[in-house]
């Protein structure tokens, strides 16, 4: 690794420390930062744009002095895996070992109007004609129409699936026919899609293909109609 992206990754690192001890205490700290839209972002000598995970640029930001990088958006620059542990609060940097299946909803979730972890244990028990289902965790999607229902603003945050090749779901729509949607770090990149016809479960695995990070919609494969929730069921990448 050359000195240009040794020096980048202590800066991440630092940057890492300093968010994890702001989060992690008791008392929350209000800093004042100044967007630094005149910066150039260089990785071996060749000017980089830095994105967030929906692809609008991101700049760095100037804290008392010292200067601050989006620490996922810049670490993919240089080819550094970056993990967020939800359960720990911990941010993790480099290869990790595989520890088995990760679920995806195990952790808590920020919804949205349309999207929502399933809190009630009822609705994770369906009963199908091929007979009763249990599941662990999942969440469930509005769907109204057969395009707007998926949009962006309907998604809780994207999921971090760093380091994991491929990822296995279930889903289920009792009262429409609808289409799940896997999508990368913006609704416009599709990972894979499938339908799911009314009161049936179908469960899919699909390989990732490099991505960091995902998100889940729901679209009903007919406009009009009213509106109903249809769920995704025990993702889990590896």
């Amino acid at each position: 690794m050359n000195i240009s992206k040794r020096v980048l990754i202590i800066i991440l690192a630092l940057t890492v420390l300093t968010t994890a001890s702001v989060t992690a205490a008791t008392v929350h700290k209000q800093l004042t930062a100044t967007e630094r839209q005149d910066f150039t972002i260089e990785v071996d000598g060749l000017p980089q744009t830095i994105t967030d995970a929906r692809g609008n640029r991101v700049y760095p930001v100037v804290i008392n002095g010292t200067t601050y990088l989006p620490l996922r958006s810049t670490a993919q620059l240089v080819g550094l895996p970056v993990t967020w542990d939800a359960d720990s609060l911990t941010v993790k940097l480099g290869e990790q070992e595989s520890s088995g299946p990760k679920y995806l909803f195990d952790q808590q979730l920020k919804g949205t109007k349309y999207q929502m972890k399933v809190n009630d244990p009822t609705l994770l028990v369906v009963n199908t004609d091929e007979g009763q289902q249990t599941f662990k965790n999942g969440i469930s999607h509005s769907i109204w129409n057969g395009t707007m229902s998926a949009s962006d603003y309907t998604r809780m945050e994207n999921f971090d699936v760093s380091g994991a090749t491929k990822i296995t779901l279930t889903a289920y729509s009792p009262e429409r026919d609808a289409e799940v949607i896997i999508s990368g770090e913006n609704a416009k990149d599709i990972v894979a899609s499938f339908e799911v016809s009314k009161g049936t479960i179908v469960t899919k695995t699909y390989q990732l293909d490099g991505r960091h990070e995902i998100s889940f919609g729901i679209n009903g494969t007919n406009s009009g109609g009213t509106a109903a929730d249809a769920y995704i069921f025990d993702a889990f990448v590896e």
